[in-house]
């Protein structure tokens, strides 16, 4: 009795999912769902001669992009019926809606992954204090008369939230470190 070469393929394959759910606690079938589930790809944005800035999960960076620009411009129409409304309820959606945000900022962000040293670290802090500065700065001058002028000026504020985002979902790592 000879096998086929889909036969020896199979029980080969058969014979190291055993070995490898002996080596480790995991059982077979979480060894499965993981070759199932595709590798995330990172993207790599600058690459230096110590160190390199990686966009970890290109993928997620642009859906919450997307995210924070629709919800940016739901402000438009609350802002445009500010007038109309009562204040808490005003204040109530403005909360909900920044609430929200920071929501989708912190997402699936690992903070302690993302720097390799102190100084990437210190470069981190003052790039999110001055992102977030500049949000303030930003949102104080909007023109809430002339929507075609808000909505360009709410595009700008969109710019400063991408910053943000790369600023919580770009890592440093070493040169020449593929993880």
């Amino acid at each position: 009795g000879t096998m086929a070469p889909a036969d020896e393929e199979a029980d080969e394959e058969r014979l190291l999912r055993e070995d490898v759910a002996e080596a480790s606690p995991r059982s077979a079938a979480e060894v499965d769902v993981e070759e199932a589930m595709p590798k995330k790809k990172k993207l790599v944005l600058w690459r230096g001669s110590a160190r390199r800035l990686v966009l970890l999960d290109p993928i997620l960076f642009a859906k919450k992009t997307a995210l924070v620009f629709a919800a940016s411009y739901l402000l438009i129409p609350l802002i445009a019926e500010k007038a109309r409304m009562p204040a808490w309820i005003y204040a109530s959606l403005l909360v909900l809606i920044h609430v929200g945000v920071l929501i989708i900022y912190l997402y699936r962000v690992r903070l302690r992954s993302l720097d390799m040293d102190r100084i990437s670290l210190g470069a981190r802090v003052l790039g999110l204090g001055f992102t977030t500065w500049l949000l303030f700065a930003v949102s104080g001058w909007q023109d809430r008369e002339d929507l075609v002028k808000l909505s360009w000026q709410m595009l700008a504020l969109c710019a400063v939230h991408t910053v943000l985002l790369a600023l919580l979902m770009v890592a440093v790592e070493p040169a020449g470190q593929d993880r």
